[in-house]
């Protein structure tokens, strides 16, 4: 079974609306070794080649669930960090090309209603089952949500995650909820 990427990735920032370059409210500054995405001087998301904003992978993953209790199996088979960039942006968007030779995805900033900042996968070169997002957080930022959480509440404080990775999986409750 061919599995596509997410066409749609949302990193919603309500941060407030400050005024960016060619009008945008967030910025986005290339500073030639990679770029950073910001809202009112905070920053939001960085590149660079040694620590790159996104990857792509492959993987196989079982789910089987038993009285709505899931017994995850998962096992990643490549995992290919997007080191390169082209950034462009006009007067009501950014698009940035993060590749690794053949392997490429489009990242499409945009305020979108009240949102300033809205981030979603555009395009990409291949079929992936799986992505990795580096966000921005201080040493002393605590991280709530993720989906429903119910054995901890501040994520980054688990004494199992050392190496601050959040994995968020969204189950559907019951058959054909959305089912017109």
């Amino acid at each position: 079974m061919t599995r596509s990427l997410p066409q749609y990735l949302y990193l919603l920032a309500l941060l407030g609306n400050s005024v960016g370059t060619s009008g945008l409210p967030f910025h986005v500054t290339d500073h030639g070794q990679g770029f950073v995405v910001s809202i009112n001087n905070i920053q939001l998301l960085e590149h660079t080649k040694s620590s790159p904003l996104l990857f792509v992978g492959l993987g196989s993953s079982l789910f089987p669930e038993d009285s709505g209790n899931f017994f995850i199996e998962d096992y990643t088979s490549a995992r290919i960090p997007l080191a390169d960039y082209n950034i462009t942006c006009d007067q009501s968007s950014c698009v940035l090309r993060l590749s690794a030779g053949e392997t490429w995805v489009s990242l499409l900033l945009k305020s979108e209603r009240s949102q300033p900042l809205v981030l979603s996968i555009q395009d990409s070169s291949h079929d992936f089952d799986r992505t990795w997002l580096r966000v921005e957080a201080a040493t002393n930022e605590e991280i709530y949500g993720g989906g429903e959480q119910f054995s901890y509440f501040n994520l980054r404080h688990r004494e199992e995650n050392k190496e601050n990775v959040f994995p968020i999986w969204v189950r559907e409750q019951g058959l054909a909820i959305c089912f017109h």
